[in-house]
């Protein structure tokens, strides 16, 4: 599908006195609730709600091409939230309509990097509008996991990254990483998936605005790129490598995250800007959990116990592994049971910790 054709799908012609004329994905003579009713009489509000329709119909298959994504569970949630908007003010807006356009366009943007990676890609198409700064490293991603060989793309995706990194002094630190790593241009990022891993994580901790998403799809397909996600600077700067979508792009694995949110909760209060690197290296298990697919050494032995994580929880959480790398993973029982196991010994190991 080409922006043309998904601009004819969203936006009417214009009409004669320029004023933009839009359809949401509803019937607006049927609109009965206050935010409904805004979403109609704005033009900009209309376009974006049918934007929304049709990233979302996109993205409910989950990122391993098969099964429900959570997008659903994650959709509703956003439904409830945007009714803050009803009492702008409450939450930084001056209006109604200016908070409603700031919802609709994050949700957006997040359904659109969960179709980065599926054909057609509609959401490369809307970022640039909905994330500007970051388009280009969402595009590199998807060129370089789906054509590799296309260096010439990725090296003009990428300089410009480099090049504002070497003008601002600010960055001196991720130069540093990046020196040590021998990644001191584009093409030096595509010598290997690491390499990738390494310079995107290091870029996308200095962008400005919203923080970089890691599509779940590209890590299935260069699973080496998980390593994004993993912590490199010791500092505060780790809080803002990037994340990946694959809580949002996969099958719902509730009491997995109940176990994820009672590790959370009972974490001790951390000082010193090392501790971001334990969160993200944190982060990274739980992602790691998520996307195993069978290979690698499995853990055998138990993590310490952590403060307020009972064993029901653990329990329920290895049991639901095991049946989703069974569906999912394609899995036999027994190893399914034994990944389960290890995902989430790994997943308490590294949790609660300072350092």
């Amino acid at each position: 599908m080409t922006l043309r054709l998904l601009t004819a799908l969203i936006l009417l012609l214009l009409p004669a006195g320029g004023a933009l004329a839009a359809v949401p994905s509803f019937d607006c003579a049927l609109a009965k609730s206050v935010i409904e009713i805004e979403v109609c009489k704005d033009p900009v509000l209309a376009a974006s709600d049918s934007l929304m329709a049709q990233l979302y119909f996109q993205a409910k298959t989950s990122a391993f091409r098969s099964g429900p994504s959570n997008q659903l569970s994650i959709q509703r949630a956003w439904v409830r939230d945007r009714q803050d908007c009803l009492t702008p003010e409450k939450i930084g807006f001056k209006t109604v309509q200016a908070c409603l356009r700031s919802r609709y366009d994050g949700r957006n943007r997040e359904l659109a990097v969960a179709t980065v990676m599926s054909d057609p890609p509609i959401g490369l198409e809307v970022l640039p509008r909905l994330d500007p700064k970051a388009a280009p490293l969402y595009q590199a991603i998807r060129t370089y996991v789906r054509s590799p060989a296309d260096r010439k793309t990725l090296i003009r995706l990428l300089t410009p990254y480099f090049t504002r990194m070497a003008a601002d002094e600010t960055q001196g630190y991720g130069q540093e990483i990046l020196a040590d790593e021998k990644i001191l241009k584009a093409e030096d990022m595509l010598a290997s998936d690491h390499g990738f891993a390494t310079g995107l994580k290091v870029l996308a901790a200095y962008l400005d605005g919203n923080r970089l998403i890691l599509p779940c799809e590209a890590v299935l397909d260069k699973p080496g790129l998980l390593a994004t996600v993993e912590p490199i600077f010791g500092s505060n700067l780790d809080n803002f490598i990037p994340a990946t979508d694959c809580a949002a792009t996969l099958p719902p694995l509730p009491r997995f995250e109940a176990l994820v949110d009672q590790i959370y909760k009972g974490w001790p209060q951390c000082q010193g800007s090392i501790r971001f690197s334990a969160y993200r290296t944190f982060a990274a298990e739980v992602e790691a959990a998520r996307l195993t697919d069978g290979s690698g050494k499995l853990r055998s032995k138990e993590a310490p116990k952590l403060k307020g994580v009972g064993p029901d929880a653990i329990a329920a959480a290895t049991a639901e592994l095991a049946k989703y790398y069974q569906t999912y993973r394609i899995l036999p029982q027994t190893k399914a049971q034994a990944m389960a196991f290890g995902s989430v010994q790994n997943v308490l190991a590294a949790g609660q910790r300072c350092s």
